[in-house]
């Protein structure tokens, strides 16, 4: 953090790094003002859950597969520790590092919107590689935290809480096909 010269206050709050960019590069006006509401982030991860289910689905069934072969495979529900660390601990370290320091850290290197939502995507797969789902849907839950950092001014917040929220609905998901 310190070598790439980001202050503890510039990456942990919603105040506009000092490298932002301009026109089609420049964060913020591209969300709706909901999102950084308290019912944003809740709002943000079950809209990502549905649509990657929607599409896991249609994959399915375009594939000529049963309907829900492609979604996660039933498990029962995690023990307190585990729920505590799918739930709160992953969410919070992985925005922390995969949104909160690594979209700043390529953003002070001049690299594109596109470039640091790719890379940052690209990595979050290949840090769940072996979590037991597709890295397809890990590098697009990737790229949509992604980008509603970069549009939301850097809010770690709304990434916490739509991650978490995520993870709370493929969690049930689970339960309820185990």
């Amino acid at each position: 953090q310190q070598a790439a010269g980001l202050p503890i206050e510039d990456w942990l709050t919603l105040q506009p790094s000092s490298t932002q960019k301009s026109g089609d590069d420049a964060p913020g006006s591209a969300l709706p003002s909901f999102l950084l509401s308290p019912i944003g982030p809740p709002a943000a991860g079950l809209a990502f859950f549905l649509v990657a289910a929607g599409l896991g689905v249609a994959a399915s069934l375009g594939a000529g597969l049963e309907w829900d072969s492609t979604l996660p495979a039933g498990r029962a529900l995690p023990e307190i520790g585990a729920a505590a660390d799918i739930l709160l601990v992953a969410p919070i370290t992985e925005e922390i590092f995969f949104r909160g320091w690594l979209l700043r850290a390529t953003e002070k290197a001049n690299l594109s919107q596109s470039l640091r939502i790719g890379a940052s995507a690209l990595l979050f797969a290949v840090w769940h590689v072996g979590a037991g789902d597709s890295p397809l849907f890990f590098a697009g839950l990737g790229a949509y935290l992604a980008y509603l950092h970069q549009r939301s001014d850097g809010s770690l917040g709304l990434c916490i809480g739509t991650h978490a929220t995520y993870n709370l609905a493929i969690t049930l998901l689970r339960a309820v096909r185990a």
